[in-house]
């Protein structure tokens, strides 16, 4: 059954905290988008928006030239520096099916089984979130019903955590047995560890 659920790949800030773009550190012999693409667009989504901001171009130059896939669709979010909400905002704005998976560069050790047991989880009006030991990680899936909390929220501090606990009658907490849902890369010290992690 084809699925119902449309995937957003956030990779539009700056990665200060790196000193390098997260997306193109080399893991396992290959960039870090191109590990993540391999996975979302292997899963059982219907189509995957991946949002660029800072250095937009180079990268889709990058990504253009590797994959092909009709259900890739890349936007860039031209206000990236207001934070990772406004790029979420441009990606929601995008989507088309039911659901709404988001998911973020920083977590480069996601496989596409634990997207497809998210979205097996999903019933169209859940939020469900992948937890690893009881702690709550990405990506999540949320319901199209929630696509205006999104996007019309005026405020610029709006998080995506305050709007999911504002329903928290909708959450369904799905445990992963996979610390990848709670392994964010921040810093090199992350980078050197998420090296040692990578799937032989």
């Amino acid at each position: 059954m084809k699925s119902s659920v449309s995937g957003i790949l956030l990779s539009a800030g700056k990665s200060e905290r790196m000193g390098s773009p997260k997306a193109l550190l080399e893991i396992g012999g290959r960039t870090n988008i191109e590990n993540l693409l391999e996975e979302y667009l292997s899963s059982d989504i219907s189509e995957l928006v991946l949002v660029l901001g800072f250095d937009a171009e180079n990268l889709r130059t990058f990504v253009n030239s590797r994959y092909k896939d009709e259900r890739l669709k890349i936007v860039v979010n031209e206000r990236y520096e207001k934070g990772m909400f406004s790029s979420l905002q441009k990606g929601v704005s995008s989507v088309n099916f039911q659901g709404i998976l988001i998911g973020l560069i920083d977590y480069p050790l996601i496989k596409r089984n634990t997207i497809n047991k998210l979205i097996e989880n999903f019933d169209g009006n859940n939020i469900v979130t992948p937890t690893y030991r009881g702690k709550s990680g990405h990506p999540i899936i949320l319901p199209f019903s929630l696509r205006g909390d999104i996007l019309n929220t005026t405020r610029e501090d709006e998080t995506l955590r305050e709007i999911i606990n504002s329903h928290k009658d909708l959450i369904k907490k799905v445990e992963i047995g996979d610390e990848s849902v709670n392994f964010n890369m921040n810093t090199m010290e992350d980078y050197e560890r998420v090296k040692t992690l990578w799937r032989k």
